[in-house]
């Protein structure tokens, strides 16, 4: 097997050459694509394609058939060990799904030989970085404008994935009712905006609608794009995640506030939830995670940061006991 890549129209296209039972096959890397889109969703397609050209494509690319055994699959575990990543599952997804697709021309190997996952040396602060709600109130009172007024409001105090959020439609959005249905992203295969299911079946949820955020959206000019969070130079799509990034870098230097990832607002909303009592299964159906055990594993240090709370409930009860 050999896997190859020309330039078209500037985009680097790649693919696959097998000799199998002295024939020579083109496979163009749109039949590993098609395999991996049985299993997957687009997003998470386009994730694995991009790992696999940029981690495993330089190790196999001038391997024949033959030369894909063992040795290789050990070669692919060191270079996975050795990445400095919190996570990798889509490099490790890509190498499984590879020994995989290539086991139809007689590679004849386990796709569990490929190990890997989080590097337990070292430390992400991608679950610990979030603001208070102090935090919060002091970036929002810089916001001089209506439209991401509204925009970090709602990704602050509903927790969403900044995909749920470009994905909100008019009809979704009402004065008693906030739906989340779908999901709108530019992470995808095809390029452009796509619309995608939401992550699991429990993302799709609706909230009541907090009546301070329905006063913010009256405030916008109408417009005839379908999307709340519409594009602002007149097209009728929604707003691109770049220029949401740079609102938010402008708003922390301008307020003073650090300066948090987009997806951290949802750790935000969730740090506030959890320091202010409410439980696993709450916070979970709130952010839309399929069951609480996800929620717990995701922000298990801040519910052991309340054990001082229950603590202090006790002593406070055993101390009043002792005074009858």
């Amino acid at each position: 097997m050999s896997v190859y890549s020309y330039l078209f129209r500037r985009k680097k296209y790649f693919y696959f050459k097998v000799r199998f039972k002295d024939k020579q096959y083109s496979r163009r890397i749109d039949e590993f694509v098609e395999y991996l889109s049985r299993s997957y969703k687009s997003t998470t397609v386009s994730s694995i394609v991009t790992s696999f050209k940029a981690h495993i494509f330089p190790i196999v690319k001038d391997l024949s058939l033959k030369e894909f055994n063992l040795e290789v699959v050990k070669e692919i575990n060191q270079y996975i060990s050795a990445l400095q990543f919190y996570s990798k599952n889509h490099i490790i997804a890509g190498a499984k799904n590879l020994i995989k697709f290539l086991n139809s021309y007689g590679v004849n190997l386990s796709c569990d030989l490929i190990q890997g996952g989080k590097n337990p040396n070292f430390r992400s602060d991608r679950i610990t970085r979030f603001w208070t709600f102090e935090e919060f109130s002091k970036f929002i009172s810089f916001v001089d404008d209506n439209f991401y007024k509204l925009l970090f409001s709602v990704l602050y105090y509903y927790g969403l994935r900044i995909s749920e959020l470009r994905g909100i439609t008019k009809d979704c959005f009402t004065e008693y009712k906030l739906f989340i249905k779908k999901c709108l992203t530019n992470h995808s295969l095809g390029g452009g905006q796509s619309i995608v299911s939401t992550k699991t079946f429990s993302s799709v949820r609706s909230f009541d609608m907090f009546p301070f955020i329905y006063e913010m959206y009256l405030k916008l000019p109408t417009s005839k794009n379908e999307y709340v969070f519409s594009s602002l130079n007149g097209k009728t799509i929604s707003i691109g995640e770049s220029s949401i990034r740079r609102k938010l870098e402008y708003y922390c230097k301008k307020s003073g506030v650090k300066y948090i990832k987009l997806h951290e607002f949802r750790h935000s909303c969730a740090s506030l939830l959890i320091n202010n009592g409410m439980d696993s299964l709450q916070v979970a159906n709130w952010l839309g995670h399929s069951n609480p055990g996800i929620t717990l594993s995701t922000y298990s240090h801040l519910f052991n940061n309340r054990k001082n709370d229950v603590y202090n409930f006790l002593n406070d009860r055993g101390t009043k006991k002792r005074t009858l």
